[in-house]
Order: C-alpha cells, then sequence, then structure tokens
C-alpha cells in the first residue's frame, strides 16, 4: 500500500501522513505514554539525570496535567489545548502549529498529547534518547542490598565463599 515505514506520504484522503518507522523505539515511546501522569514523569526524571530546578518544573507539569485531565492523576495524556495549557504555564508557549508539527515527528498518529511528550519538548530533548534512557531499577536495588547484607554476615562469621572450615 502507500504505507512506507519512516517516510511521509498522501493518503488515500489526500491527506499528508507521516509514518514513524516501525522500530523499538517507536514502541517503547507508545508504551510509556500509556503510563499515568506520574510513572511518565518519574521516567523523564530518570533519564535526564535532572537537577532541582528541572525537578520542580516537571513536577509543576505533572500537577497542571492532572488538574486537566478529567482521569487526575490516573490520566495519561491530554487533549491538544489542555496541552498548550501547560507549555504555557511551563514558560513554553508554542503555535497550534508547532505543536502539531512537533507531535508529527515524534507521534504521527497521536490523537491526543502525552505528558512525556510535553515534557520532551519543554525540555528540548531527542525523544529517543529519552525512551531509550537507563532507568533507575528500585527492586534491582533492594536485592543487591540484600546479597550484600548476607555478604557482611557470612564474613563476620568467617563464612567466605568456597572456604570450608
Amino acid at each position: 500500500g502507500n504505507t512506507i515505514a519512516g517516510a511521509t506520504y498522501i493518503n488515500s484522503n489526500k491527506t499528508m501522513v507521516c509514518e514513524p518507522a516501525n522500530d523499538s523505539s517507536s514502541k517503547k515511546l507508545a508504551f510509556l505514554t500509556s503510563q499515568k501522569f506520574k510513572e511518565q514523569a518519574v521516567w523523564f526524571l530518570n533519564a535526564i539525570d535532572a537537577d532541582q530546578e528541572e525537578c520542580e518544573i516537571v513536577w509543576r507539569m505533572h500537577k497542571k496535567s492532572a488538574s486537566l485531565e478529567k482521569l487526575n492523576e490516573d490520566g495519561t495524556h491530554l487533549d491538544e489545548f489542555s496541552a498548550h495549557r501547560v507549555l504555557e504555564n511551563a514558560k513554553k508557549a508554542c503555535t497550534i502549529k508547532e505543536m502539531r508539527e512537533y507531535m508529527l515527528r515524534i507521534n504521527p498518529n497521536h490523537k491526543r498529547v502525552s505528558l512525556l511528550e510535553l515534557l520532551i519538548y519543554k525540555f528540548d530533548c531527542d525523544w529517543k534518547a529519552i525512551v531509550n534512557a537507563k532507568q533507575y531499577d528500585r527492586k534491582k536495588e533492594k536485592e543487591a542490598q540484600a546479597q550484600l547484607k548476607e555478604a557482611k554476615k557470612d564474613a563476620s562469621r568467617g563464612n567466605c565463599h568456597g572456604a570450608k572450615s
């Protein structure tokens, strides 16, 4: 058909459509933007290694998004008008045309705008770097702490691994 991955084409309705390459980054973006606002904000903060000021901006954008979405904290996306209000509140106002061009580049099939997409726009980040960023893993940290605690107990009892008493 007319669909070419990563290309712009004219569909049967004579409308220009931008089709993203069907790569893992696009799939990851779709997954991340399906998460609640808080999870999107946390992912973004971990991805950029945010300083105090950036954390506060992200927190304000998260709270503004939740206040504008009928699902509040359980929301995942905003309508275009609300998305503009979040950006204006974060001192990164843009025109409707600018927003639509940006969204066509990263998520051409969008109907609504996620907090993660707004954060990427606000901080002018490479969206692929954000969605593919390594994340802090609390579960792995707890496992490592438990292993360290066990190793310390063994060491204090003189039970080094491999040593026979």
